[in-house]
């Protein structure tokens, strides 16, 4: 049976040997400042700091900490929630201190809201602008020209944006607001030109027409050819017309000249011409042919003319 004592012991600084601190399943009640017992619960000391239990072991062997502390313990835990709006000393924690990442691994938060840090990778790409030592060396990186650096405006040597005049509208249905287009970027390329409705190829410089070439060509309406000379590298040549023209720019009786269709023909030589043709001389006022073998001079021959006449009635013989 325990021995109740009514005042405080006081041993004279003598040691208190073999003694055992009270063991209890929980808590006393009633407890005041600096009162200790063993729970025999969770094996743990406990002393009364005058408002809650204090732990004073743990596991490891290390006291379990709260409230005000100071000095120094080989492994110290911070049970949750013991550190509220308690301040760390700046500059105390340093990357040691910290969990490890891993390699090319920026911290940060990528999920929405805010909440606790989290590991972000760093791709190559990014490492590569954060290597960078400038912001023109970043441009350089990313591959962007000049115009990267140029402020937004409506005038030459400026980026443009808005309504800016030199924009014009781009639209499938209600076409566009430009009327020549250059093909190309550098400047040079050939233009296509609206010239008051008719579609036009123009050189780069607009000063005149660009050559074109393409493959089938269907023509709906007329074709007119406004030039000095028209070749036509094919093997046959088909057309509908059951009469051909020629000469048919002249205005006047004094534009009338000899002409007809040739057939080129060469000398030996491969180089000297000895074409065949069928034309009108004008002089003569006669139709003749230009021909003969390739390799001697070619001769021209009137071509014989037959007129036939009607004597008498047409039915008397003799």
């Amino acid at each position: 049976m325990a021995l109740k004592f009514a005042v405080a012991l006081d041993l004279q600084k003598l040691e208190l040997q073999n003694a055992r601190v009270q063991n209890l399943s929980s808590a006393p009640s009633s407890p005041v400042s600096g009162q200790v017992y063993y729970n025999t619960t969770d094996n743990k000391l406990y002393v009364y700091n005058g408002s809650s239990w204090v732990d004073l072991s743990n596991s490891g062997g290390d006291p379990s900490m709260g409230g005000d502390l100071s000095g120094t313990a080989s492994n110290a835990q911070i049970v949750s929630g013991a550190v509220g709006t308690t301040e760390i000393a700046a500059d105390a924690v340093t990357f040691a201190k910290l969990q490890n990442i891993a390699t090319n691994t920026l911290i940060g938060r990528a999920s929405g809201g805010s909440g606790d840090p989290e590991e972000i990778t760093c791709t190559s790409a990014g490492r590569a602008l954060l290597d960078d030592a400038d912001a023109s060396a970043q441009r350089t990186t990313l591959g962007l020209g000049g115009a990267a650096v140029l402020s937004v405006g409506t005038s030459a040597g400026t980026v443009a944006a808005g309504d800016d005049s030199r924009f014009h509208t781009q639209n499938t249905d209600s076409g566009t607001t430009s009327t020549t287009f250059q093909v190309g970027s550098s400047g040079s390329g050939p233009k296509l030109k609206n010239n008051s409705g008719e579609l036009q190829v123009r050189n780069s410089g607009d000063s005149g027409y660009a050559d074109v070439r393409c493959d089938d060509l269907i023509v709906e309406g007329n074709l007119t050819v406004n030039g000095t000379t028209t070749t036509l590298n094919t093997t046959t040549v088909e057309t509908g017309d059951n009469e051909i023209v020629l000469n048919s720019e002249i205005s006047t009786a004094s534009g009338n000249t000899t002409g007809g269709i040739a057939i080129k023909r060469l000398d030996s030589d491969n180089s000297t011409r000895r074409d065949a043709k069928v034309q009108y001389n004008e002089t003569d006022d006669v139709w003749e042919t230009v021909g003969g073998v390739h390799t001697a001079a070619v001769r021209t021959h009137t071509i014989a003319r037959k007129y036939t006449t009607a004597v008498g009635d047409g039915s008397a013989t003799q």
